[in-house]
């Protein structure tokens, strides 16, 4: 009876893994410019939706930066190219990402250091299901 129980264990932990990873890293451009890229690995079947999306359809992925007087956003989050395709779930043409993206924001350093800090906002769905949308932490270092 007890290899049972280890099988039964496994799929339950399995049942609680996330589907995606998130990994933040600040990287230097100039002296007083730096860009913060947020790298999301989603798990296989798995996909993220984009920034931009049509109204009435999965919820967006979406950043809040923190107010800070040791930098300065210059422009907006940016994505690469997504995968467009009709959904016939949500009735639109949504924008995902499967495996893997990563999403930037240009900052102007007013500081030697600064630390970038606020929230991602996301949904991920596969083939059968959608998980509710998700809010998630994020501080990176730029020194």
């Amino acid at each position: 009876m007890l290899p049972i129980i280890f099988c039964l264990q496994g799929v339950f932990a399995s049942a609680q893994e996330q589907p995606i990873k998130w990994t933040f890293e600040a990287r230097r451009i100039t002296v007083t410019e730096a860009t913060v890229c947020f790298k999301a690995s989603m798990g296989r079947g798995w996909h993220l939706y984009s920034l931009a999306l049509a109204e009435g359809g999965p919820v967006k992925t979406s950043f809040t930066f923190g107010d800070s007087e040791s930098f300065v956003l210059k422009g907006n989050v940016v994505e690469p190219k997504p995968i467009i395709k009709y959904d016939k779930y949500f009735d639109v043409n949504v924008g995902y990402f499967e495996n893997a993206v990563v999403f930037q924001q240009e900052i102007k350093l007013n500081d030697e250091l600064a630390i970038v800090n606020g929230t991602i906002r996301f949904m991920m769905c596969n083939e059968q299901v959608c998980l509710p949308p998700q809010t998630m932490e994020f501080s990176i270092t730029v020194d």
